[in-house]
């Protein structure tokens, strides 16, 4: 049972992290994560993102950061059975209170959610970065990246 503030979802531990308003494009073949998927998308919910400390993206279940974001599934595609190809952005911070794994694998988490940061000016010595990330954009499309694009929040 989760307390009041806290709530349960599923864990995809990955060599990665994922922000808020952040793209996360995953191929997903291994059972548990699969389950995962439908039922994040029959129920409309959300499923965790953290870093993996210690393991393996596959195989037996690896050891997640304590801090990670929720990720809610925006498009996914089955190009093949038991394959789904799934587009994720992220929403919110969280706090892992305690997590365990479930006999298939497939880890589970009760967790906290954190404030949105705040935003900040960007400070003018970086400046260039904002450019380049402008550049990026231009580069490789609109598509890549979740709108609003805001260059001058460092956050």
């Amino acid at each position: 049972m989760t307390e009041p503030g806290a709530l349960e979802i599923p864990i995809f531990p990955l060599n990665t992290v994922l922000f808020p308003g952040g793209r996360l494009p995953l191929r997903i073949f291994e059972a548990r994560y699969v389950d995962m998927i439908k039922t994040c998308l029959r129920d409309a919910s959300v499923f965790g993102v953290c870093q993996i400390l210690e393991g393996k993206e596959v195989g037996k279940p690896a050891l997640p950061a304590p801090i990670g974001c929720t990720a809610r599934i925006s498009r996914w595609d089955t190009p093949s059975p038991g394959l789904f190809k799934v587009m994720c952005v992220g929403e919110r911070p969280f706090r892992v209170v305690d997590h365990w794994s479930q006999a298939d694998g497939l880890i589970k988490a009760r967790v906290e959610c954190l404030p949105a940061s705040e935003p900040q000016a960007l400070p003018p010595r970086y400046a260039v970065l904002a450019e380049f990330l402008r550049d990026l954009l231009e580069k490789f499309g609109q598509r890549h990246f979740e709108p609003p694009a805001k260059f001058e929040d460092v956050a």
